[in-house]
């Protein structure tokens, strides 16, 4: 079974993938969900999140949110 990180990991880079389809910067997706550019590099990379900062990142994405935690574990 897959360790928290695993799956923290999975949605950062799913985060990443989509950012850089939609062609915004680091810097351009953070001010539009009210975070640092630090603080979402950070995310991307596999730190830890909200369910409000996924919604965020889901609206500014133009994604569903079930988009972002396909494949996610029910419990993590």
């Amino acid at each position: 079974m897959a360790k928290k990180e695993d799956y923290l990991s999975l949605f950062g880079a799913k985060v990443k993938k989509l950012r850089e389809e939609k062609r915004m910067t680091l810097e351009e997706l953070a001010h539009e969900v009210g975070l640092s550019s630090k603080e979402l590099h950070r995310i991307e990379n596999g730190g830890r999140i909200t369910m409000e900062l996924i919604f965020k990142l889901a609206a500014s994405l133009g994604v569903d949110v079930s988009e972002l935690l396909i494949g996610m574990p029910k419990n993590i």
